[in-house]
């Protein structure tokens, strides 16, 4: 079983693997190694634009976003790192849905991948409410390598949270 709640439902050999990294302190530099690239997103704006162009990449028919911005509160990795919203709001005598999606700050300084796979659950939510077949299809479809990259995730979020116990998002 995994020390690492994180990593907890995965196959015993890689979550080994990684708790050996995360223990001997190697892992951000191991997750460095794996994805070297680096986003360039730092305001609310300029997510909203790469959320916007994702979903109109791969969610045609989706309903418009009204507000896409990173998230302020600090949070545990075990805790909501991306967050959607849909509420009723009584406007003008009609209902209008405002669709909101909230990603953790700490994506600010993380990986491109780990910001893009972020973006992509998020948006998923937006047809599939529940993380089941469907929804996970659909992460796959628009990410081949989602399974994968969401491990990483998740093993740089346990380092980090051991490195840090509580996880702060990065200004």
């Amino acid at each position: 079983m995994s020390t690492y709640p994180l990593l907890a439902g995965y196959p015993d050999e890689p979550v080994a693997q990684a708790q050996a990294r995360i223990a001997d302190g190697t892992a951000l530099a191991w997750i460095a190694e794996r994805y070297p690239e680096r986003h360039k997103i730092s305001s609310n704006q300029e997510l909203f634009a790469y959320a916007q162009e994702l979903k109109m990449r791969h969610f045609k028919n989706a309903p418009q976003l009204s507000k896409v911005q990173f998230d302020k509160n600090p949070r545990s990795a075990h805790k909501a790192l991306g967050q959607h919203d849909k509420d009723l709001n009584a406007s003008d005598k009609r209902l209008v849905k405002s669709r909101e999606v909230r990603i953790s700050g700490l994506f600010r300084a993380a990986p491109a991948a780990f910001l893009r796979l972020m973006v992509v659950h998020e948006l998923a939510h937006q047809k599939y409410a529940e993380h089941d077949h469907d929804f996970y299809r659909m992460c796959s479809h628009i990410e081949p390598d989602y399974d994968e990259v969401e491990f990483d995730l998740r093993v740089y979020l346990s380092a980090l949270e051991r490195k840090t116990p509580r996880l702060e998002p990065l200004p």
